[in-house]
């Protein structure tokens, strides 16, 4: 009886250590679950929280967030814009001086039908300007970067390919000529704009915020930038003219000294580019 007594206590407990390890297995599967939910709520956070930074960096770059949500695109893909906008620089048609307003309108003809040449998608946007006369507006490469592909093409008639710095490829189609021979692997040429509010003012004493760079550390950058790359032009701007009562005749004084070393130097990268221009087109 004891031993039956015995027997009978051990396999209840043997009968209920189960239901207590079930109902234990239910409260660990309940904790590991809400653990889980938490985990996945956190990652999905800092997902959101992750992208929401990344389109306010986009937004400071000046991509047009908003309107690439409307035509749904995806963050993804709104972030593969950004290596390109940041080598964009200028606009790509240049302004004649008589033209006081803007006189260009922008279609948006991106992928639309074409049928000259076959049955096609155009891979393009359209400018015109008020003036409809071939030649008449000069055509400028918005970024640095390396022409790959120049010359005749059917459809899109003289053409330029440049590759930006950052990997975006940039085409020029249907211009009426070039400004000068272009070949295939040259870096685009240097035209170089100096503003001396850069300048600290034991350099230049300006009308406006000034940095604080030293004037022999800018003309070391313009010499460096030349050598590596063929210069075309340049302007120096950011002048205190006397008549704004401004400036003494020491500050006069410096500004003239800059003045003529900038000149100088200027000079001397432009005549070092016209003399060496046949090894610019070699390399």
């Amino acid at each position: 009886m004891i031993c039956t007594g015995k027997s009978r206590s051990l396999q209840a407990l043997v009968q209920a250590q189960p239901n207590f390890m079930s109902d234990g297995g239910i409260f660990v599967r309940k904790w590991i679950l809400f653990f889980l939910i938490l985990v996945f709520a956190d990652v999905f956070a800092i997902s959101s929280l992750k992208e929401h930074v990344s389109l306010d960096i986009l937004r400071e770059a000046g991509i047009p967030v908003e309107e690439m949500e409307n035509a749904g695109m995806s963050p993804r893909e709104m972030r593969l814009y950004l290596p390109f906008w940041q080598d964009m620089e200028y606009f790509p048609l240049a302004v004649r001086p008589q033209e006081r307003e803007d006189p260009f309108s922008f279609t948006d003809t991106w992928m639309e039908e074409r049928n000259y040449g076959g049955k096609r998608k155009h891979e393009g946007c359209d400018i015109f300007g008020k003036a409809m006369l071939s030649g008449y507006y000069p055509v400028i490469s918005i970024t640095d970067g390396t022409v790959e592909k120049v010359g005749w093409l059917p459809l899109g008639g003289w053409r330029i390919g440049i590759r930006s710095p950052k990997g975006g490829y940039f085409y020029y189609a249907h211009l009426s000529g070039y400004g000068r021979e272009f070949l295939e692997g040259e870096s685009c040429p240097l035209y170089l704009s100096v503003d001396k509010d850069i300048l600290r003012g034991r350099d230049a004493v300006t009308n406006w915020d000034q940095g604080e760079m030293k004037l022999d550390c800018l003309l070391g950058l313009i010499e460096e930038a030349a050598a590596a790359r063929k210069c075309i032009g340049g302007d120096i701007c950011g002048e205190n003219p006397p008549e704004s009562g401004f400036c003494e005749n020491r500050e006069l004084h410096i500004n003239s000294q800059t003045n003529e070393r900038l000149k100088e130097v200027m000079a001397k990268v432009m005549v070092n580019s016209t003399n060496n221009s046949n090894s610019y087109q070699k390399d």
